[in-house]
């Protein structure tokens, strides 16, 4: 359906035509964007609509004004997308690419099409031997053209090249593999699939692609099945180290998704037994003589135990545009400066710093505190890297990534004598705890009775281990009306990630649909961007756990945040993920108004919404211990129309009033805790 009005009128006033133009745009933009998967896979009645309404539009727009850029350019691209996707003879796609070319002739990829295809219209249908090795060198360009535009941050031009290139050689696995990627990122999920496949088909043991495969699986909610495949990679024979190393990394955070390794039963004793592994096979062997020889001597202890003010150093590759970045902002602005000494050690890993980074920044007021290290330097030069920041003589280092990044190649080698594990990563490092000793936590996500086991310390923080500052959010005015009001029925939603909507999830939320048979469940994905995918995950509730799909609603992912937080306004209840509850999910539905239900269980992941919970008056109700109360509570919430209208117009309020969101008393605790441990350096 159209998006914009009176499409067909030249008539009206000069702001009305441009309201209209600029609608237009939109709409074309979103056409060049965001093509359907029968677009791409080449069903011809599909393109024709498609690319009538895109050819059609495009015109429109530079009838109207023909001197101007923008619509030229638009115009330019509208022809160079139905060139490179319909594929016609190339007397016709010449043709086209010359308008195109004349009407944006500083679009280099356009002018490089045109060429290329002018130094292949003499050749013979029949490809030759010559003709495959001019494809592969054509295809090399636009390859190597395509990297360089993807490096600078430009995906749509480097997809653009990217698809050139494989329309040239689709048999190079590494251009199947990069195209893959790019899918992925533009969440065509199942598209990247059949380029693994197509690899793996051939190269049954091209290890990328099976790592690439396992974390599309994962994101698909088969993470059983990614686990398997991982653990084929990290036991194969032909697997580089580095391949096993990164594959083991994945299936430690992998198995925090899955319910029979965070059960009454288990009680994350096999992750645990898997950190020690992970420790001993890769960590230990590789770093056994500087693991020995980077330890503290006693001189050195008295000095860090004297240091005043205490050097602090946070690690993480996430200083940007980030969950991390939200929870650890109120921590770094209230740092008492006169006691502590801060230092950011920022793991660069190609991506763009942004607001939030000069924000980070702004607190951290000596430039020589900023440490930025790049990411594949960690790998090749551990050790030298661990020396130079020991070197900036910090007592204590505190990891907010962990395993879900390469920090414990540094952590191993020592950069502090005192070493946390906090915020990133939600299980133990499994690092000898002589080495990493501490992991922060509150005693709601840990309580004192836990069996789930970990190497280090556990350090539990008075009320909450986490601290909500909303200063990153935009304005967001709330929606103060119940969607059930409007609509007469509850709906639930889950905005958390597809991959921690387990089976074990599904299954109970079935159970609430029949409990309640008029709701409906909204369930937010980037894999729903594409039809065929919302058609294959509905057929999977339905033959795999019986819901009525007529009461299920699936969207893709907002990319603005304005409209992310809006469409909270779209359900009434949240309903959290197990056993990984979630975290940034779980505060956003709050700020919005939106109470959620949660499932606590017997391990740190499964208990994190129980710990937001219990620190908001009169939300502790919402935490159930068993399947059957989450059922309950879920039912109770939904017959309680005064209190949902209550909560949309409170919970924002009573968020910012409780212990989740108070920074200032969040650091005294954190401080609180750092010079306890720092003045136990002398006994150790």
């Amino acid at each position: 359906m159209s998006h914009y009005k009176n499409s067909n009128s030249i008539g009206g006033s000069v702001n009305n035509s441009n309201v209209i133009n600029n609608e237009k745009v939109d709409v074309i933009r979103g056409l060049l964007m965001n093509k359907s998967e029968e677009v791409l896979r080449g069903n011809k009645e599909i393109q024709a609509i498609h690319f009538k309404r895109l050819l059609d539009l495009s015109l429109e727009l530079l009838v109207s004004s023909p001197s101007n850029q923008e619509y030229r350019d638009l115009r330019a691209l509208s022809l160079f997308s139905f060139v490179n996707t319909c594929l016609p003879p190339n007397d016709i796609a010449i043709k086209q690419l010359e308008l195109a070319n004349q009407l944006a002739p500083n679009i280099d990829f356009i002018k490089n099409r045109l060429e290329t295809l002018k130094n292949d219209n003499s050749k013979s249908n029949s490809v030759s031997s010559n003709g495959n090795l001019d494809k592969i060198k054509i295809s090399n360009k636009f390859f190597q053209l395509s990297k360089e535009y993807q490096k600078s941050g430009d995906l749509q031009l480097g997809f653009q090249y990217l698809k050139t290139a494989y329309e040239n050689n689709q048999d190079n696995s590494e251009l199947n593999l990069n195209l893959s990627n790019l899918y992925e990122k533009q969440g065509k999920f199942q598209m990247s699939i059949d380029l693994l496949n197509r690899i793996l088909k051939k190269e049954p043991f091209h290890w990328e692609a099976h790592y690439n495969l396992a974390a599309l699986e994962h994101k698909n909610s088969l993470t059983e099945k990614a686990i398997k495949r991982l653990k084929l990679i990290i036991n194969s024979n032909s697997a580089s180290e580095n391949q096993k190393h990164k594959s083991h990394l994945l299936l430690l955070f992998y198995m925090n998704f899955v319910e029979r390794y965070n059960c009454d039963q288990d009680k994350g004793k096999s992750i645990y037994e898997e950190h020690l592994k992970y420790y001993n096979d890769k960590l230990l062997k590789r770093h056994h003589n500087t693991i020995k020889a980077l330890q503290f001597s006693k001189e050195e202890i008295a000095k860090y135990s004297k240091q005043s003010p205490i050097k602090i150093a946070y690690l993480s590759n996430h200083f940007h545009q980030h969950p991390i970045a939200y929870f650890i902002m109120g921590l770094l602005e209230s740092h008492n400066r006169q006691l502590f000494d801060i230092h950011i050690i920022q793991i660069d890993n190609g991506g763009q710093d942004d607001n939030f980074t000069k924000r980070i920044r702004g607190f951290i007021k000596n430039e020589k505190n900023w440490i930025k290290i790049p990411e594949s330097l960690i790998s090749e030069y551990p050790h030298l890297l661990s020396q130079s920041i020991r070197e900036k003589e910090i007592s204590i280092a505190v990891s907010l990534d962990m395993h879900t990044e390469k920090h414990a190649e540094l952590l191993v080698n020592r950069i502090a004598p005192i070493q946390i594990n906090y915020l990133g990563y939600p299980n133990s490092s499994g690092i000898d705890p002589s080495i990493l000793q501490y992991r922060i936590t509150d005693e709601h996500a840990d309580p004192i009775t836990t069996e789930q086991p970990f190497t280090e310390t556990l350090i539990r923080l008075p009320k909450t281990f986490l601290n909500f500052d909303p200063s990153h959010l935009p304005p967001v005015h709330q929606n103060i009306k119940c969607p059930f009001e409007t609509n007469g029925f509850i709906t639930f939603g889950c905005y958390n990630t597809l991959s921690k909507i387990q089976p074990c999830t599904l299954t109970l939320w079935k159970r609430i649909q029949d409990k309640l048979p008029t709701c409906k469940i909204l369930i937010k994905s980037p894999l729903f961007i594409l039809e065929s995918s919302c058609n294959d995950y509905l057929g999977t509730l339905k033959d795999e756990y019986h819901f009525d799909i007529s009461r299920v609603i699936l969207k893709p992912y907002s990319f603005d945040t304005n409209s992310h937080y809006l469409s909270y306004s779209d359900m009434d209840i949240s309903l959290d993920t197990f056993p990984y509850n979630g975290t940034t999910t779980s505060f956003d539905s709050l700020y919005m108004g939106v109470p959620f239900i949660t499932l606590s269980g017997p391990t740190h992941v499964h208990s994190v919404g129980k710990s937001i919970l219990n620190n908001i008056p009169s939300l502790s109700d919402l935490i159930a211990a068993t399947n059957d109360q989450y059922a309950d509570i879920a039912v109770s919430l939904a017959s309680s129309p005064d209190r949902l209208k209550y909560l949309r117009n409170n919970l924002r309020s009573l968020l910012s009033n409780s212990p989740l969101s108070n920074s200032k008393q969040f650091t005294l605790n954190f401080e609180k805790v750092y010079k306890e441990i720092h003045s136990k350096l002398n006994n150790k």
